[in-house]
């Protein structure tokens, strides 16, 4: 796994996020986990909520609990915004498709 920026506004190109970034905001811990078959994924942003991360046949597929419902991670957006000690995460949401049903799923989470 690997956390970038994408300069869009600029010339397109990819930008490595800085330490602060990582350790406040943006930056995740990922170790191997033998229980799900494959490694156990934190978010910074929202350390209470793991991620595991497997592979499905010839794909890697990320799972988290959305909505309640067990499902696969499909994207992520986290909102913030620049403060004086660094960057401050307003909300993070989350994308999916429920395991069960294959119905899509979302969910706005508020990091306590």
């Amino acid at each position: 796994m690997i956390a970038y920026w994408i300069r869009l506004a600029e010339d397109g190109r990819r930008q490595e996020l800085n330490w602060i970034e990582k350790k406040k905001t943006y930056g995740f811990t990922i170790k191997p986990d033998q229980s799900v078959k494959g490694y156990r994924m934190t978010l910074v942003a929202a350390p209470e909520r793991e991620i595991s991360v497997n592979k499905d046949k010839d794909a890697v597929r990320a799972e988290a609990v959305i909505a309640g419902r067990p499902a696969v991670l499909e994207k992520m957006y986290i909102n913030a915004s620049d403060g004086l000690t660094g960057p401050k995460v307003h909300y993070i949401e989350v994308y999916g498709k429920d395991l069960q049903t294959g119905e899509k799923c979302r969910e706005k989470m508020v990091p306590k």
